[in-house]
């Protein structure tokens, strides 16, 4: 997946009928890893909340921009760079 698709997967989070549900997309490196980041929208914040899985921790952001360069370093293998 590029940059671009991902952030047209998260624009879509922002708008109905997605914004009016809980939506979670699960990323990984690659097929055979487990997964490494999850992110959905917070209805009441409008804040990407980002679970990083691998490193235990939560980011909230609410631009779209930083929510895509953050999946994509985490999930961003030296093969795919």
């Amino acid at each position: 997946m590029n940059q671009n698709q991902l952030k047209k997967m998260l624009k879509e989070l922002t708008v109905e009928p997605y914004s009016s549900c809980k939506m979670t997309y699960t990323f990984a490196k690659d097929e055979d890893k487990k997964p490494v980041v999850s992110v959905f929208l917070d209805r009441e914040t409008k804040a990407f909340h980002i679970q990083d899985i691998e490193q235990g921790m939560t980011e909230c952001m609410k631009d779209v921009e930083n929510a895509v360069s953050y999946i994509i370093k985490r999930v961003s293998t030296e093969e795919s760079i």
